[in-house]
């Protein structure tokens, strides 16, 4: 006897465990598989009966599959898989747990080295097959994870309007299915979730994904990181140090060079939009020349582009003009459209005709995103003394941004039609102007009191 039972109680027992272990497989299964026809069916705009009638199947048989009562045979599988376009339903169960144990590499090398973990991500992508698996609910979240990260490479640009579209709609294609998602794969959708809010400035919402994300993983880097970014641009400060700490506490454990830079970029990031500009200055100096020295583009970017931003919100039009102009002129078609807006604009304030044309110009022969057009040439018929077409041009660009809710870029554009109305003598617009700015910023105040009291919680 073992553990209080006779030779044959202890066969019955195993066969009993087996029996359930074989049981909770096949609903697992039967789970995935309905939910992966539901999705594709649903995806194509078919009925139950459409696919029933394909099938040869009835409707409530297709009902079944779809709640996750029956597991076809794998032939039926096949043929299923078939009728959404695939070559069969790959049956990789065996696998998943090796699945899951890539994702973790993913993110690990997301941390510590950024181009492996786009070959690693990349290399995944390229089995299509698993579209048509039992891992098709984490293909996705791999696909999004690539949206997110890889389409722009290292060099971040802003996003276009379409891009933002696709993002949005690949985060609601994911959430019919998140259920089927680990913790750990909840807390990466989330994340990504909240990057896309993120990249649409729709930062609350951003922040919401961010909450949920640490629900399942208290102790993500990239989360935290995220969320102190998104805490300095809604101006709540002790929010953005409590997550700036927690991000020191992971980057120790883990001792990331790449971690170490991103954070560094943060802090002087968090000084610069708290008038802390000398400071902030020497800190994105410093992290410049670092990036040179390791030759991390990304960091010397992030640098540059901050450097410029710093300056022309402090009004020092010439280091605003020499920073954007060196990140212009090392990243060529990376680089950020903002750093036009401050290049143009300081030009401007030193009433320099001759350059605001010049790079006007320039700008006009590569860009042909219509906003970046309208804006260059309200730009240039400012500086040339046309202000009513300066006015026409620089009016269409911040419709736009207010039709997309892109509150920061509305009060950049609220700030210039303001100065440039004040010119044109035309006191009742720029009274107008003043109060959307008011109420932008009362918008602003309540999303930060409403982040401010979550983080209480």
């Amino acid at each position: 006897m073992k553990n209080g039972m006779g030779d044959g109680e202890g066969f019955r027992y195993n066969t009993l465990m087996e029996k359930e272990h074989n049981q909770k497989e096949f609903y697992q299964k039967a789970m995935i598989f309905g939910r992966f026809v539901r999705f594709y069916r649903q995806q194509n705009g078919w009925s139950l009966e459409n696919l029933g009638h394909t099938m040869h199947m009835s409707y409530s048989t297709i009902r079944r599959v779809e709640l996750g009562e029956t597991l076809l045979l794998p032939d039926e599988m096949d043929q299923i898989a078939q009728v959404f376009g695939f070559e069969s339903f790959l049956d990789n169960w065996h696998l998943l747990d090796a699945y899951a144990t890539q994702l973790d590499d993913i993110r690990h090398f997301h941390l510590v080295d950024i181009e492996r973990m786009l070959d690693k991500l990349d290399a995944f992508l390229r089995n299509p097959q698993l579209k048509a698996s039992y891992f098709f609910a984490g293909y996705a979240l791999l696909e999004l994870y690539a949206m997110v990260y890889a389409k722009k490479g290292l060099m971040k640009t802003i996003w276009t309007k379409e891009e933002r579209q696709a993002l949005r709609a690949k985060v609601d294609e994911i959430a019919a299915f998140k259920d089927l998602f680990s913790n750990r794969q909840r807390a990466v959708y989330e994340q990504l979730a909240g990057d896309t809010w993120y990249e649409c400035l729709r930062f609350e919402q951003a922040w919401t994904c961010y909450e949920r994300a640490l629900c399942f993983d208290k102790t993500s880097y990239l989360t935290h990181l995220r969320m102190a970014d998104t805490a300095m641009i809604l101006n709540c400060d002790q929010v953005a140090r409590n997550h700036l700490a927690r991000c020191q506490q992971l980057v120790f454990a883990t001792a990331s060079s790449e971690q170490f830079l991103q954070l560094a970029l943060l802090e002087a990031i968090f000084l610069a939009r708290n008038n802390e500009r000398e400071a902030a200055q020497a800190a994105l100096l410093n992290l410049y020349e670092e990036g040179v020295r390791t030759q991390n583009t990304f960091i010397q970017r992030q640098a540059l582009d901050n450097l410029a931003q710093t300056a022309f919100f402090a009004k020092d039009d010439m280091n605003a003009i020499v920073f954007a102009k060196r990140s212009i002129e090392q990243f060529g078609e990376h680089v950020d459209f903002a750093l036009y807006f401050y290049l143009l604009f300081s030009y401007l304030r030193l009433d320099d005709s001759h350059h605001v044309r010049q790079w006007s110009e320039w700008i006009l022969r590569r860009e042909t995103a219509p906003l970046v057009r309208y804006f260059v040439e309200g730009a240039l018929a400012w500086s040339e003394g046309e202000l009513e077409k300066a006015d026409e041009a620089l009016g269409i660009v911040y419709s736009e941004m207010a039709l997309h809710q892109e509150p920061g870029w509305e009060c950049f554009f609220l700030e210039r039609l303001i100065d440039l109305n004040a010119q044109l003598g035309r006191v009742d617009r720029v009274e107008t102007y003043h109060r959307r700015l008011l109420a932008l910023e009362r918008r602003k105040q309540k999303t930060r009191s409403i982040v401010g009291l979550r983080e209480k919680d």
